[in-house]
């Protein structure tokens, strides 16, 4: 009986010491960073062939600088991943790790320099191929780490499978209590199996399932984009119609009841021109559509024109408007006007809505520390608390978001402008008190030019009397009602005009008679605006085939200009159309001076 429970004590002290020991083996097992290494290593090289493969190809430019940004910030993961992974110790000497990573890391720091620092939109297909061949050198590097990695997978699972192996033949050579048990945590064994399969299935799923809903909202907001650029085809389109009777209203005999009820009437269209433009602004940031365009552009001139069209404005509230210019700012600066001009209307409308009485002003100065250029609004108007500070910036945020407030809006405009502004490597700060008014101030880098008296103060030129300057122009346009009113429009000019309704009525046209100008619309039937241009422009006839040609855009954005000036147009004018600008298009194709760029100056008045 004594052999016998000191038997059984020895057993179930065998039992014990396997147990033990297979705890330790399944430990050892759990804790192998081998799959985790080897998977580690695996991904940084599909993620290098990922980026490789969306890579342009020498002598070309990539097709879409997202795609590529998304493979190269993964592509950088991973080797970041790789560089502080502690499981690479046992497979790596920190040495031969540092090799084998110089030439991705030499890559991905000649890329941040290029790509990240710089504006990656705007390297030249040389310099595109020259990153290509650095990142060609990486590709070594990334197939070595690869194979160690297999090689540590599969020294991995033979350990695995020889310490299984060991720990059956110490379950045979035992008891039966021991063979059921070495049975029992072989069936525990495997439901793990099963559940990491099961796991990783589930991953998978899960990535599939992230991928495709990527997709869908890469997608959407390509939907959106296109859909708000046909809204603003559609809606700036009947606008025509409206702001050109409304036009030609306004020139005949009215009563003083009548021209009150046309003023009223013209605000209203303004307003909702001012709104659509917000909101189709916003799409184009959200979107990356937006891209900052630096001009040589006097300063002076600028801020004259900004303070002319803001007078009335301040006027008709009882409000002065004060622009003060410091002597020190320079004379011509590297600058995107247009955005400039947009930033300081939003912050020069917003002071005067929003101030009764006193005074708003404009103080443009150079800041002699950080040499930037800044532009400091303040008002004497009603103020903003803590609180309203803090969603001043976001999206549809307002001062005051009761349905009794006194101010309207979309809550857009400070957003756009603060996008703007750090787009153009800037940005806008705010201070105020309840009560006391506001001060914002917008910063942006400031690259002087020399001066250039020419370009800084262009000389007027006079253009001759509209009654001396009489054309035959061509109307493409398909909205019957627009016809009218640019019809009406161009005989109130002194002008004669012909009609057509779609785009190979036009190439007829101004192939079989002499005009000077077309103004065309860009979408039409049978043909459209853009290939109307190019086939006017291919007209065997020299005279015909240079007739000047001036696009009529329905939206303000920045790709539609750009094509219509690949395809051949001279100009360009943004539905509605005001008489004044159409004048203005038709006194540069009388005067055969070239089309205006995007940066219009208004008259120099004394500040």
């Amino acid at each position: 009986m004594v052999a016998l429970a000191v038997l059984v004590l020895m057993l179930l002290v065998s039992a014990l010491l396997l147990q033990w020991r297979q705890k330790g083996l399944m430990s050892d097992a759990a804790l192998s960073h081998g799959d985790n290494t080897s998977f580690t290593v695996f991904q940084a090289e599909v993620e290098y062939l990922r980026l490789r493969a969306a890579w342009p190809h020498p002598g070309e430019r990539p097709e879409d600088l997202n795609e590529l940004g998304m493979r190269y910030e993964l592509f950088v993961s991973r080797i970041r991943l790789l560089r502080h992974s502690a499981a690479l110790a046992s497979l790596v000497e920190p040495k031969e790790l540092d090799a084998l990573l110089a030439f991705p890391e030499s890559f991905i720091g000649e890329a941040d320099r290029r790509l990240v620092q710089a504006d990656a939109a705007s390297l030249s297909s040389a310099e595109w191929a020259a990153l290509g061949v650095v990142l060609d050198s990486a590709a070594p590097s990334l197939r070595q780490l690869s194979m160690r990695g297999v090689a540590l997978m599969g020294e991995t699972y033979a350990a695995r499978t020889a310490a299984a192996t060991g720990y059956n033949r110490l379950a045979i050579a035992g008891t039966a209590v021991l063979g059921a048990l070495v049975l029992i945590l072989g069936g525990l064994a495997a439901r793990q199996l099963q559940l990491a399969a099961r796991r990783a299935r589930e991953l998978e799923d899960l990535a599939m399932a992230l991928e495709q809903a990527r997709g869908e909202a890469e997608r959407a907001s390509q939907a959106k984009t296109d859909f708000l650029a046909n809204m603003s085809h559609e809606i700036r389109t009947p606008f025509q119609g409206i702001v050109g009777m409304l036009t030609l209203i306004g020139q005949g005999p009215l009563t003083q009841e009548q021209r009150s009820q046309l003023t009223t009437a013209s605000g209203s269209v303004d307003h909702l021109l001012a709104l659509l433009n917000d909101i189709l602004d916003l799409s184009r940031l959200e979107s990356d559509c937006v891209s900052i365009d630096a001009q040589p552009t006097s300063l002076q001139a600028l801020l004259q024109a900004v303070a002319t069209l803001m007078a009335p404005q301040a006027q008709h509230k009882g409000l002065t408007l004060d622009v003060q210019l410091d002597l020190e700012l320079p004379g011509r600066v590297s600058m995107d006007a247009m955005r400039l001009r947009q930033v300081l209307f939003n912050l020069l409308s917003n002071a005067v809505k929003f101030t009764e009485s006193g005074q708003v002003r404009l103080h443009a100065s150079l800041d002699d520390g950080t040499r930037q250029l800044v532009f400091e609004v303040s008002d004497t108007g009603i103020g903003m608390d803590a609180a309203t500070l803090q969603r001043l910036f976001t999206r549809y945020g307002q001062g005051d978001a009761s349905r009794s407030r006194r101010f309207g809006g979309t809550g857009l405009g400070l957003e756009i402008s603060r996008r703007l502004a750090r787009l153009m490597g800037g940005d806008i700060a705010v201070s105020s008190v309840l009560g006391q008014g506001s001060r914002f101030v917008l910063t942006l880098p400031c690259t002087a030019l020399p001066d250039a008296e020419e370009a800084s103060h262009p000389r007027p030129t006079a253009a001759p009397p509209d009654n001396a300057t009489a054309l035959r122009v061509l109307i493409a346009e398909d909205n019957p009602v627009n016809c009218m009113v640019l019809q009406a429009m161009l005989e109130q000019l002194g002008h004669r005009t012909v009609i057509v309704h779609d785009g190979k009525q036009v190439v007829n046209e101004a192939a079989g008679r002499r005009f000077d100008a077309v103004l065309m619309d860009l979408h039409m039937p049978q043909q459209d605006g853009y290939a109307a241009a190019a086939a006017i422009r291919a007209l065997p006839d020299s005279l015909a085939a240079n007739v000047p040609i001036i696009a009529l855009t329905a939206d303000g954005f920045a790709e539609t200009r750009q094509r219509c000036l690949a395809s051949g147009m001279d100009d360009f004018l943004t539905k509605p159309v005001a008489v004044d600008a159409l004048r203005d298009a038709l006194r540069r194709v009388q005067g055969h001076r070239p089309a205006p760029s995007l940066t219009v100056q208004a008259p120099t008045m004394a500040l």
